[in-house]
């Protein structure tokens, strides 16, 4: 090989990393604004830092990756229109979020995983709920969501009901679990 191609094939990936830090730096690759659609302040708060980047970043695909993980979260796509970059979140299906002064869980038939409090009021308008009593929480936290219970008992209606599974005496209480009352804003 000789002398002028050797020098060639080691400089072949200084000159693609070049290209690709050229290309990333382009000024109709920048994200001017971002439009999300359905948002939860966890989405905003991690796409609103991509301002200013390029579309080409790495740092786009970790966001991206990152809101993939939230719980409630199948898929995320994401698209540069006109410097505007348009992110299209799909959420999970058969949700149901269980609510208490402790805490909020979303659960679906194959998992319970608990959610920001800050996410709620956006999530109120995807989810069905059901509003749980302090020791019925403790209860399904210690041993597990029943998908299919809370099913049954947000399809009840609003008035507060009882627990018909085998659940402790004293978390089966009139009122124990109840689905938010008709009117509220979901």
């Amino acid at each position: 090989m000789s002398p002028d191609r050797k020098a060639l094939a080691a400089s072949a990936p200084l000159i693609f990393l070049f290209l690709i830090a050229s290309f990333s730096h382009l000024g109709g690759m920048r994200i001017g604004d971002v439009e999300i659609d359905h948002p939860t302040p966890s989405i905003e708060g991690m796409l609103l830092p991509l301002k200013g980047m390029s579309f080409l970043s790495s740092s786009r695909v970790d966001v991206e990756r990152r809101i993939e993980g939230l719980p409630y979260v199948e898929s995320v796509r994401t698209e540069l229109i006109d410097g505007r970059l348009a992110v299209r979140a799909g959420y999970r299906a058969d949700g149901i979020i269980a609510l208490s002064e402790k805490g909020a869980y979303i659960v679906f038939p194959d998992s319970a995983e608990p959610l920001a409090l800050r996410d709620i009021p956006a999530l109120l308008a995807v989810y069905t709920s059901v509003t749980l009593g302090a020791e019925a929480y403790d209860f399904f936290v210690r041993f597990g969501f029943d998908h299919d219970f809370f099913t049954r008992e947000a399809g009840e209606s609003a008035q507060p009901s009882s627990i018909r599974h085998a659940l402790d005496v004293n978390v089966s209480d009139m009122g124990a679990v109840y689905a938010l009352p008709a009117g509220i804003e979901r």
